[in-house]
């Protein structure tokens, strides 16, 4: 199951326990891993670049606000959490935010630490939140974890009809691509391997086509999403991996959540799936005039991921495109003779 990176920023001294109960209430849910600094562990990293380094990385941002403006960074006027929130706004990252009520209790021992400076640049971060994303307030510890819980359920539910007008979006246009760019295939294939990767958020996306001999299949188009690089000229003998060009001839769709061991994609542990950090793959194959002509194959790096249906059928739609564009390709080509 593709495992969402929620992100969770907030002073601690004031929040250590409020905190905690939405970390583990988001532990809680399928398919959602909390991102924390009490899970870092010891690296070998300077703290600052870390943390905003895991907001880079996560899904989804959740801030929790309190009256305490918190520690900063060395050489840095601005708190860690107010600089992870500014960091997630930069990379566009959904922000959720919780705001303490104003009669949130504070410890008596952290009352000495409501300097007039603090206050100030507490309350800028505070006014900053209000005026740039709807944030929900709290009272309670078991107020804040309904509502944190009742906002990740809404981004989902949102979060899904968005993919769904992305991947009617992406054929909408390669449909167009294929009419119009026939006579460019090389080029069509750049765009349809990017706007894949894209739309799936998949790392790698590749269009191979059997050689001439049938005795391999070249790749035509790789492209590296994190890189946003395209590559190409690679060969994979047919020989080499009897059971997944088996299962390639007999499948729609060939999706492996577990590539590593499942029997149909395991042969390319060693020399293709470590290599390259590929976790989970989603191939469907390229007819030709009813034979099997190639593969548009998905590989998804990081953790096991669980292809959706919808996923799949938008992947078999955009492969049944790549058939499309191939053959009048050919046809034009042929005609041009």
């Amino acid at each position: 199951m593709l495992q969402r990176k929620v992100f969770v920023a907030s002073t601690a001294r004031d929040l250590r326990e409020w905190r905690k109960l939405v970390i583990e209430a988001v532990d809680g849910l399928d398919g959602y891993q909390p991102i924390c600094m009490e899970r870092f562990g010891s690296r070998d990293a300077v703290a600052d670049d870390f943390c905003l380094e895991q907001v880079a990385q996560c899904d989804l941002f959740i801030g929790i606000i309190g009256h305490l403006y918190g520690n900063c960074p060395p050489d840095s006027s601005e708190s860690y959490t107010y600089r992870e929130y500014k960091e997630a706004k930069k990379r566009g990252k959904p922000r959720l935010m919780f705001v303490a009520d104003q009669d949130f209790p504070m410890p008596a021992n952290l009352l000495d630490r409501l300097g007039e400076h603090k206050q100030q640049q507490q309350q800028a971060f505070r006014k900053q939140v209000d005026e740039e994303v709807i944030r929900i307030k709290f009272k309670s510890p078991a107020d804040l974890v309904t509502k944190v819980l009742q906002a990740i359920h809404n981004w989902h539910q949102k979060s899904l009809t968005d993919r769904a007008e992305r991947r009617a979006n992406t054929l909408a246009s390669l449909t167009r691509l294929y009419i119009l760019e026939a006579n460019d295939l090389s080029g069509t294939f750049g765009t349809i391997t990017e706007a894949l990767a894209q739309t799936l958020d998949v790392e790698r996306v590749s269009i191979w086509r059997y050689t001439k001999d049938r005795s391999a299949i070249r790749c035509h188009d790789l492209y590296i999403l994190s890189r946003q690089q395209h590559d190409s000229s690679a060969d994979l003998e047919v020989t080499s991996y009897p059971c997944y060009f088996r299962a390639l001839e007999t499948s729609e769709v060939l999706d492996a959540e577990d590539a590593r061991t499942d029997p149909r994609t395991r042969e390319f542990l060693n020399d293709y799936l470590l290599k390259h950090g590929i976790v989970s793959m989603m191939d469907v194959p390229i007819h030709l005039s009813e034979r099997l002509g190639g593969v548009v194959c998905h590989e998804h790096t990081g953790q096991k991921r669980k292809w959706t249906s919808d996923e799949k059928t938008f992947a078999i739609a955009v492969a049944n495109i790549v058939s499309l564009a191939i053959e009048r390709f050919v046809q034009r080509d042929s005609t041009n003779l």
